[in-house]
């Protein structure tokens, strides 16, 4: 059985029926669910889905906040043999509308909040046949409870293989209009396995640890982290959203042990004072991922906190897998070494040779995770799929030891007066800077030198900093034609749902 929903029947024997997830909504009560309640509802909404005409290959969006239901939402889709759709509800209406017509789904299930949204969006893809309110019944909807409430409790799985398409997630736009990236049951099994085994063999998590996840189950880290707690068990704490004072509270109330987050979160942390009022003893370990984290960054949270943080890598068409750093072999900077059964190159991106170690090229990647190609996008497909390989369009290098390590995206490379520039050192110049809270770098256009460097800056509350102060501290770590000409502060960087930095929003708001 190649069905990625055989996972919740594998948890399920193995660790049986217990209190699973307590769910931090943020506006009420936390609530605990044992596995078994969530197990049984996942049957019941496959063959409700089922009655409604759902069948193998057919699309289903998600559309709702963190909830305990989206893990059965999932399971019940691919147990079905349909494909699951998510869609991160900070998108934008046109992002959406895009998708649905771009996807053609059978079914969308959304929330009451955003129920209005969705059934705008629908209202012109005609293969939207139904559309599932998870709690509530408006004009128009179906109440979730009505969909699974006279449904048996067991439901039999639709066999799938492992090329049949499991999982249609569409980038975040940080580069333009979305993509569907196609996953299949075979990528996303691969992934699970292959991170949970460095989870349990190489970092040590069990069963008997708590896990705290503030990810967006709908993006493809937090898409993730759920495959891989299906294969390590233990309880999880799901908070809604982010909230630094709730994430703090969480620890303290549930002794969490672990925890994934991206960047952003880690530098919110750092400086919340929240931080220093709550018992955070039992954090132990910390996986970062979906952007780089500032080293600065990452000193600093854990000469705080106490814990371990272990760098990671991925993408969207890799699921988010890729390398990580390991508790007994990890390096500052550097997103670690490839996954058991990946394969990482770091090639030229003119010529297409493997280049030395050391050297900078493009960062490419192979193996069973790797997605078979963009939906509806052929060309795109074959571009990016190279001669066998993903080209991921990220610049780095490997060392002596066989660390990875990524200076910069290929698009963000500033070049002045013939001088390659990557954002990321400067940023990690910045980031050192006692005043700052966050930096951003890009390139503006220049009619002497090509390219200039300007800097956005989001200073720590209370903080202050001039231009010329911040440009001083520059001229003292960098070479002079690395350091920003200009600098805008902001209030905050515009971000993508998971916390990226949005590149192209500042180079379009200095004009370039």
């Amino acid at each position: 059985m190649s069905n990625v929903a055989v996972f919740a029947e594998e948890a399920m024997e193995r660790f049986g029926d217990y209190e699973a997830v307590t769910y931090v909504s943020l506006a009420g009560p936390d609530t605990t669910h044992r596995s078994g309640e969530l197990y049984a509802l996942s049957h019941k909404l496959t063959s409700g889905l089922r009655r409604l005409g759902v069948e193998p290959g057919d699309r289903v969006v998600v559309m709702i906040p963190n909830a305990p239901e989206i893990t059965v939402i999932y399971s019940a889709i691919a147990r079905c043999g349909g494909v699951i759709l998510p869609i991160l509800f900070l998108l934008a209406d046109n992002e959406i509308r895009h998708i649905l017509a771009d996807a053609e789904p059978r079914v969308v299930i959304t929330s009451s909040e955003f129920f209005d949204r969705m059934r705008a969006a629908a209202s012109t893809v005609p293969s939207v046949r139904h559309l599932i309110c998870l709690d509530a019944a408006p004009d128009g909807g179906v109440a979730f409870a009505d969909v699974v409430g006279a449904e048996d409790a067991r439901a039999e799985m639709t066999d799938r293989s492992d090329d049949d398409l499991a999982l249609l997630i569409y980038t975040g736009g940080t580069t333009g209009r979305p993509k569907g990236v196609m996953l299949t049951h075979g990528n996303l099994t691969f992934a699970a396995r292959a991170a949970a085994t460095v989870s349990r063999e190489e970092n040590g998590i069990t069963s008997d640890d708590v896990g705290l996840s503030s990810l967006p189950l709908a993006h493809s880290f937090g898409v993730l982290v759920w495959l891989v707690g299906t294969q390590i068990g233990g309880k999880g704490v799901l908070l809604r959203w982010f909230d630094p004072a709730t994430f703090f509270r969480c620890i303290e109330e549930y002794r969490c042990t672990t925890t994934a987050v991206v960047p952003t979160m880690i530098t919110y942390l750092v400086g919340h004072p929240d931080g220093d009022t709550r018992d955070t003893s039992s954090l132990r370990l910390v996986t970062s991922g979906a952007a780089p984290l500032p080293v600065e960054v990452g000193r600093a949270f854990e000469e705080r906190f106490g814990c371990t943080i272990l760098e990671g890598w991925g993408l969207t068409e890799s699921i988010g897998l890729g390398t990580v750093n390991r508790v007994h072999a990890r390096r500052w900077g550097s997103i670690g070494k490839p996954m058991p059964g990946v394969e990482v190159a770091v090639r030229d991106p003119e010529s297409d040779r493997e280049v030395a170690t050391g050297e900078l090229g493009e960062i490419c990647m192979r193996g069973p995770h790797v997605m078979p190609g963009y939906w509806k996008l052929p060309e795109e497909t074959q571009t990016t799929l190279r001669g066998g390989w993903l080209r991921t369009g990220d610049v780095g290098y490997v060392d002596d030891d066989g660390f990875l390590f990524i200076v910069d995206r290929v698009k963000d490379l500033i070049i002045r007066g013939g001088f390659n520039i990557y954002p990321r050192d400067v940023e990690e110049v910045l980031h050192a800077h006692p005043a700052v809270l966050e930096a951003a770098v890009v390139g503006v256009p220049d009619p002497a030198m090509g390219q200039e460097v300007k800097a956005f800056v989001v200073l720590k509350p209370g903080a202050s900093a001039t231009e010329e102060e911040l440009a001083s501290h520059c001229r003292g770590q960098l070479a002079s034609y690395k350091c920003p000409k200009a600098f805008s502060f902001l209030d905050m960087l515009p971000k993508s749902g998971v916390g990226k930095i949005l590149r192209r929003e500042l180079r379009e708001r200095a004009g370039s």
